[in-house]
């Protein structure tokens, strides 16, 4: 707004008026004489300097009146200014310009009989003037802001009796007298904060006057705030403060680095405080306090979260390292002790929740602790507290709803951690390196039973993969379940067996799409849950390409509330950036290219497997005679052959003879006469020997493989036959494949090297070569003296 004025056109029957923040420096005489059912009227920051005494007339049913953060002082306020608002009951004055002045305008103020509320700041070395003690209904007094310096025993003597219950002194205090507060019988919240050159322990014996008496809150928070320095709470100051029934005793940030042994045990009135705040210490010591933490048999909650020891060489207060701890009474060993590696630690009777955040101590491992009269304990937060390992159980308080444990490393746990807290209905560990520790449960052990389970926070976890076991005893109960800032690529959980889960968190993962499945599964899930079902994903890295063409349709379409309106980052084909409402804008556009980037695979592995193909059918051809060996071998096996009954151990034949039917009485004469009748060795004839009904290949191959010499009768026909020169290539693999001289070549005819075949010539140094083309060897006699004869004989017997 931008008015200098009050406006003129307001409804008559306008309730509340708010013109903050104008620039309205004066409010004239009458300004308001129509708006006569105006309940609230604020005026906070609008540059007001004065205001006329007769303004606001007109305003007799006002109950609250808000003039802060201008620049009154007490000439702004001329007495009789409030005769018209004689039901005002909440006055703001806070944040004007009073100090100038140096008094309050209690004169002004007098007439405010019915006033419930006043805020108004602190002049230093202000007096109260007489004006106050009117003020008869008068309950809440603030000062703000406040720049009182000096508190004596005079200084709200003006209050005496009227009954305020509620004061705050959050001021610049440097020095009190213990009277004080004296005036004050009917105070029931008080709060001293914020004085930064007080220290606490100075400061504490100003609630003397409020011995036996019961009050709701004590507020001494934030109070000396020195760069260096610390305090010492001892039995005395706690004399002093147990000494009050107080409900709720707030200490907070005050650099107390010791509260002496003794001190609760100091506390009169310990069924009587029930919230005690000492969170943003420097408490270090000493022990024996922690061990009479359990007499304050009213307490309900304790919050000691983020205490910043200032001396290294010590241990907080609920530190594990037990050896450091010394016992300040006998009685006292009977409160903490240790038996078989448990230490039983005793809690307030009636104790819901403990705060423990962040607290500043070395690295070190958990231990067993059995807590007793821990029944009641609903809420333990020890978030961020340095423990290095989650290998020992707590027990003793089984009815525990909150459990934070952040920051624990829990790369090494107990199965069992959790399984005590059957109650259990809040669990938060984030960054608990709960990723390595959980490697080793695959049965998802880690949460079975906890089947009261409403929140579960895994966040910062590194979890690669969870396990689909691991919430299966939380279908019923699970409500929110958080796994932001792990490094997942998939979700594999089975969403649709939830039955109240309206809350996840996956955002800041690695997931590059949704499968289809998953997808199906969260529909399932937001159509069965109560309240719309809310999936955080934003932070992923997610893909837009052919495989994610579902992912970016169901980004669209699904009813699914998702964060950021279901648009997110994606890489696109070409490693550039879009948008995945872009990505589905352009849906026709990424599918044709989807289907030519098929049909470029297609190509690929069509290419691909022919020239495959062709390499393979050169290899083939090239190494047909040992495939084909190969093959006749391993069909030979299968076929069963058998021995024959009298062949001998190793071989059947002395020697199988391969030739051509055109030398068929060389063969069957002279030589087969020499070597069977003459020499008694037994030769394999394709024409006698070879079984019929087989395939001749196969008849080949057993005759090579069942035969100790091969010989081969070579003449220019034997040359030009396929089946001759199939026989000469069985019997040069059978050579190769036994390592051994067993082939025997006898030339009856004069053939030049250039007309013998490669196969023959690659080997022709390594076999035996006879020549029988003498006129007088090839006529069928039975002289056997020619030196051929013998040569052959023991070329078989070799």
């Amino acid at each position: 707004m931008d008015f200098h004025t009050v406006p003129r056109h307001i409804p008559t029957n306008t309730t509340i008026l708010d013109l903050s923040s104008n620039y309205i420096a004066l409010l004239h005489n009458e300004t308001f004489m129509r708006l006569t059912k105006l309940r609230t009227l604020i005026i906070h920051s609008s540059r007001l300097t004065y205001i006329d005494v007769n303004a606001l007339k007109g305003l007799e049913k006002l109950q609250t009146l808000d003039l802060s953060s201008n620049f009154l002082d007490v000439g702004s306020l001329p007495i009789g200014v409030f005769n018209s608002t004689p039901n005002l009951l909440y006055l703001q004055l806070s944040d004007n310009t009073f100090y100038n002045s140096g008094d309050y305008p209690d004169q002004t103020l007098s007439v405010l009989s019915n006033l419930r509320s006043l805020s108004i700041n602190g002049i230093r070395n202000g007096r109260f003037g007489e004006g106050f003690k009117y003020l008869k209904y008068l309950r809440m007094l603030r000062f703000d802001p406040c720049l009182i310096t000096h508190l004596t025993n005079e200084t709200f003597v003006v209050f005496d009796n009227l009954p305020i219950e509620d004061i705050d002194i959050s001021c610049a205090i440097r020095k009190v007298e213990y009277g004080t507060l004296t005036p004050f019988k009917s105070l029931n919240v008080l709060k001293i904060s914020h004085n930064s050159l007080i220290r606490l322990s100075d400061l504490i014996p100003i609630l003397i006057p409020f011995k036996d008496r019961n009050v709701s809150e004590i507020d001494l928070s934030y109070n000396y705030r020195a760069h260096t320095g610390s305090d010492i709470l001892t039995p005395k100051h706690f004399t002093i403060l147990g000494q009050i029934c107080v409900k709720s005793l707030i200490l907070a940030k005050n650099q107390i680095s010791i509260i002496r042994s003794g001190s609760f045990s100091a506390i009169k009135y310990k069924n009587c405080l029930e919230h005690l705040d000492i969170a943003r210490n420097n408490i270090y010591g000493d022990i024996g306090t922690g061990l009479e933490f359990f007499q304050l048999t009213g307490l309900k909650t304790i919050d000691v979260s983020q205490q910043d020891p200032l001396s290294p060489r010590n241990v907080g207060l609920f530190s594990s390292n037990v050896k450091s701890w010394i016992f300040p009474a006998q009685n006292m060993t009977k409160v903490f002790k240790r038996e078989n590696t448990i230490f039983t630690f005793p809690l307030p009777p009636n104790l819901e929740e403990v705060y423990a955040e962040r607290l500043v101590m070395p690295p070190s491992p958990l231990v067993n602790i059995n807590f007793t009269l821990g029944r009641k304990l609903r809420v333990l937060d020890f978030n961020w507290t340095p423990f290095s390992s989650c290998t020992k159980l707590i027990h003793g308080i089984d009815n525990l709803e909150i459990l934070k444990i952040s920051g624990f490393n829990c790369s090494l746990i107990d199965l069992s951690f959790f399984q005590s807290f059957k109650k259990l209905k809040i669990l938060e560990s984030r960054s608990a390196n709960l990723g390595r520790g959980l490697l080793e449960d695959k049965d998802g052990k880690i949460l079975k039973g906890l089947s009261e389970l409403q929140q579960i926070d895994f966040s910062a976890n590194q979890f690669k993969y969870l396990n689909p076991l691991m919430f299966r005893s939380q279908y019923k109960s699970l409500l929110k379940l958080i796994l932001s800032n792990n490094i997942l690529t998939e979700i594999n959980l089975n969403f649709s067996k939830f039955s109240k889960l309206n809350y996840i968190d996956l955002s800041g993962n690695r997931i590059r799409y949704l499968e289809s499945g998953t997808t199906k599964e969260l529909d399932k899930l937001n159509i069965k849950s109560s309240d719309d079902l809310e999936l955080l994903l934003q932070g992923n890295i997610f893909e837009c390409n052919c495989d994610s063409l579902h992912f970016i349709e169901w980004l669209h379409f699904t009813n699914v509330t998702l964060d950021n309106g279901g648009n997110y980052s994606c890489r696109y084909f070409d490693g550039s950036y879009i948008t995945t409402k872009f990505a589905f804008n352009n849906l026709h556009a990424l599918k044709t290219k989807c289907v030519s980037k098929v049909w470029l695979i297609f190509s690929v592995i069509f290419s691909v497997l022919l020239i495959m193909m062709i390499i393979a059918s050169g290899v083939a051809y090239k190494y047909r005679i040992t495939l084909q060996y190969w093959y006749l071998t391993i069909r030979r096996k299968y076929r069963h052959y058998s021995k024959l009954d009298g062949e001998s151990k190793e071989y059947r034949y002395s020697a199988f003879v391969a030739y051509h039917h055109a030398d068929y009485k060389w063969v069957c004469g002279p030589l087969s006469s020499f070597l069977e009748k003459e020499k008694e060795q037994s030769l394999c004839l394709h024409h006698r020997d070879f079984l019929p009904g087989n395939l001749i290949a196969d008849n080949i191959v057993e005759a090579v493989s069942q035969s100790r010499k091969i010989i081969l009768v070579i003449s220019e026909t034997f040359l030009k036959s396929s089946w001759c020169e199939f026989e000469l290539d069985m019997a040069r693999m059978q050579m190769f494949q036994k390592s051994r001289d067993m082939l025997i070549v006898v030339l009856i005819q004069n053939i030049p090297a250039k007309s013998m075949p490669k196969s023959l010539l690659r080997i022709w140094n390594k076999v035996t070569c006879l020549e029988a083309y003498d006129s007088e060897l090839l006529i069928g006699n039975d002289n056997f003296e020619h030196l051929f004869w013998k040569r052959l004989y023991e070329a078989v017997l070799v």
